[in-house]
């Protein structure tokens, strides 16, 4: 096997975009070398010497496609670092891996690899990095390589950052709410399992036009737009644009509501939700979902909880719509799943206004003294119609995952109405007229409730099973008894003070998860990961700081992260089954 296939074979099985990338070039021309091999030392250590190095930093190379030069690096960064490798040409990577052996280098997690366009493909290989470790981020310019293209690579570096920024916020969000997630999948079991699926929509409204209305500041000049919008396509507000819609006198066909925490609800409260639909998601509130009961969709196909639930019931995995942070990114989804072919945004701003106002007055950001941002904290970006808006951070996060969807969900064109709102890239602005002129081209309208309430038929019927959600939480049950019992039989075992013993115990504990391993994500998904995450960061400082732990040490604090989830997962089906009652064999 030549050098080229083993390299290539290597970096399909840990990188396998980037593999396809180089591939795709069909170019593997012998790499022009950027000095000989005598003098690799000399030019590493004036290029790497009198720096200062951080731990636990995501360090990115634009141009590092010679593997010594990558050795010597990862030979001064700490043993809690990381390196991107960022080049820019598929096919100056393809090159590389022609005469020289990138084995090691393509073994270390501490290396990871993008090429080719700045896209999400660039950025796959940081799927595999633990971005809430990540304490910093830094660029590497390696100049005679980075000389080549100088403006793709100062690209890569700015997308680089917003990129680990974006997915700190989201990852971290979703680890650190886990918990609260599965806690409301439980309280909800009694109203959302007996729910239709959001599949149930599937192509209902091929060729209509949605309205997506959100709570940005522009939503206030935006309402009898939305008003005129009402027959000619289908509305969609999100949970807290819908008070500031519904008392302007428009129903919204449907509403977007996801978020787990109380707040959720008070955009509901003291307003109407009759002829509206919730799509929603088992998280939610309950709250929200009692309002809402009898009228709901559901999606869930990355809920470990629910998904594990519907399978044990007989029936199909739930639908999947985009999570990423933002409610209104799922309403692109949702229209591709619908059938619809254009979406007009309103209040969809991803930015404050100049005097800090982040939402909608009528909102419940209002009532919260939660309507106002600090501008000195926010990054100036372009605007629809202003040269430049205020936008803070967990809106700069969102405004790049709606970037992603819009650019990924080609069956849709998307238009934003949002005069003082961040620009979309790939959503050309409209001003009202010519945006109700757009939709007006769209497919004429249907008699929407109807057609609504004939699919929400159709999914209830789907829903049923003949398998009751009590014999399900009863299973669920045992195995999270039984888990806690293995848990706390190692922590009985280091009172006793034998390594040996506790040893053992452990091993059974990991013996019953390996051996349920649906069951085990379950814990997973809730507390148990949590706790994982923060005895691994404190193993990993400890291992920094050249104090290891040892196995017994180890296998204590998985017990405990273990006895947790399986405590939190009892303590959810006790509720689950106060919530249904005598619903439980019926549903």
């Amino acid at each position: 096997m030549s050098t080229l296939d083993a390299n290539l074979g290597l970096l399909a099985a840990r990188f396998p975009q980037v593999a396809v990338r180089v591939r795709a070039t069909n170019r593997y021309d012998s790499l022009r070398r950027v000095c000989d091999s005598g003098e690799r030392d000399l030019l590493a250590e004036l290029w790497l010497g009198g720096r200062e190095w951080k731990s636990s930093c995501l360090y990115c190379l634009s141009g590092g496609t010679e593997p010594w030069l990558i050795e010597a690096l990862l030979k001064v960064l700490p043993a809690d670092a990381w390196l991107f490798v960022a080049e820019v040409d598929a096919a100056a990577l393809g090159a590389s891996l022609v005469d020289e052996t990138w084995g090691g280098l393509l073994s270390d997690p501490r290396v990871v690899l993008g090429t080719g366009p700045r896209d999400d493909g660039f950025f796959s290989a940081l799927d595999g990095i633990d971005v809430l470790e990540v304490a910093d981020v830094e660029p590497l310019v390696f100049g005679p390589l980075y000389d080549r293209a100088p403006a793709a690579f100062a690209e890569a570096l700015t997308a680089f950052a917003r990129e680990v920024d974006t997915r700190r916020k989201l990852w971290g969000t979703a680890l650190l709410d886990a918990p609260l997630w599965q806690e409301n999948t439980l309280r909800n079991l009694a109203r959302l399992a007996g729910a239709p699926d959001v599949s149930a929509l599937r192509g209902a409204f091929v060729g209509r036009p949605m309205v997506l209305i959100s709570a940005g500041p522009s939503l206030d000049e935006s309402l009898d737009f939305v008003r005129e919008c009402r027959s000619h396509a289908i509305l969609v507000a999100v949970n807290s644009s819908y008070r500031a819609v519904r008392r302007a006198g428009v129903v919204p066909d449907f509403v977007l509501a996801a978020d787990p925490r109380g707040f959720t609800a008070r955009g509901f409260a003291g307003v109407e939700v009759t002829g509206s639909w919730l799509v929603t998601t088992p998280i939610v509130h309950p709250d929200v979902v009692r309002m809402f009961e009898g009228r709901c969709f559901t999606w869930s196909g990355s809920n470990v909880l629910f998904t594990e639930i519907r399978r044990r019931r007989g029936l199909p995995v739930g639908t999947s719509l985009a999570e990423l942070g933002t409610v209104s990114a799922c309403a692109i989804d949702l229209a591709v799943l619908m059938g619809c072919d254009r979406i007009c945004l309103v209040g969809q701003d991803l930015a404050v206004r100049a005097d800090g106002r982040s939402h909608v007055i009528d909102s419940f950001y209002t009532d919260l003294d939660a309507n106002r941002v600090e501008t000195s904290r926010c990054r100036l970006l372009p605007g629809n119609t202003l040269e430049s808006v205020p936008v803070e951070e967990k809106l700069f996060v969102y405004l790049k995952a709606f970037e992603q969807l819009v650019a990924s969900r080609r069956a849709v064109v998307v238009r934003n109405t949002s005069r003082l709102g961040a620009r979309i890239a790939g959503a050309d602005y409209s001003d009202f007229d010519e945006a109700l002129k757009w939709l007006r081209g769209g497919r004429p309208g249907l008699d929407t409730e109807r057609t609504v309430r004939e699919c929400a038929a159709r999914g209830t019927t789907a829903a049923r099973s003949t398998v009751s959600l009590r014999s399900v939480l009863d299973e669920l049950e045992v195995f999270a008894r039984d888990t806690l019992r293995c848990a706390m039989r190692v922590a009985a075992r280091a009172e006793e003070g034998s390594p040996e013993a506790v040893a053992a115990a452990a091993e059974d504990m990991r013996r019953m998860l390996a051996a349920h391993p649906r069951e085990s994500a379950v814990l997973e998904g809730g507390r148990m990961g949590w706790e994982r995450f923060t005895a691994g960061r404190e193993r990993r400082k400890a291992a920094a700081n050249d104090v290891p732990w040892t196995s017994e040490r180890v296998a204590i604090e998985e017990a405990w992260a273990v006895a947790e989830g399986a405590w939190a997962l009892l303590s959810g089906l006790e509720a689950a089954r106060e919530g249904f009652g005598a619903r439980a064999d019926s549903s």
